[in-house]
């Protein structure tokens, strides 16, 4: 059986890869009608911010562009469509953050995403394994969804 976002269900993939790498990730539960985490991220730790359509002037794209306010070094893992990207991200002030383009939900999307994800936290931290420290352990906001080739874009 496949399930798709049109079925109304939503692939945790990333959310699984994220936490089979950092297993003390901590995932922050998102209000529903505002889109921004219940919780407050640690400033210690890195954001990641997982998103499928935030097009701008929806409510996706206002979350993340609070959040973007307040964290100038969160990243984000784009699963949705990958070409709409640079418009959607560069509307943000100041560029807009790093962003790992997933290219869709699958587990192969996810793992690689990952991959990329862990390589550009770890130069961001100056090692070769960001899983070394617990300051190096991310805290992931999912947007709605998660994670087919993935590239690292900016």
């Amino acid at each position: 059986m496949r399930l798709n976002h049109a079925a109304g269900r939503r692939a945790t993939h990333v959310q699984a890869a994220v936490a089979r790498r950092w297993p003390g990730a901590r995932e922050l539960p998102v209000d529903p009608g505002t889109g921004a985490p219940e919780q407050t991220p640690d400033a210690g730790r890195p954001l990641v911010v997982l998103t499928r359509e935030p097009v701008p002037s929806t409510a996706e794209h206002a979350a993340l562009a609070r959040l973007w306010d307040a964290r100038r070094d969160l990243v984000v893992v784009h699963t949705g469509v990958p070409g709409a990207a640079e418009e959607w991200f560069g509307t943000l002030p100041g560029g807009g953050p790093d962003v790992v383009l997933a290219c869709g939900t699958g587990r192969a999307n996810a793992a690689a995403a990952v991959d990329l994800l862990a390589g550009l936290l770890a130069g961001r931290a100056g090692t070769a394994t960001p899983e070394a420290t617990p300051e190096a352990t991310p805290e992931l906001t999912p947007e709605t969804t998660p994670a087919t080739a993935p590239e690292a874009a900016r």
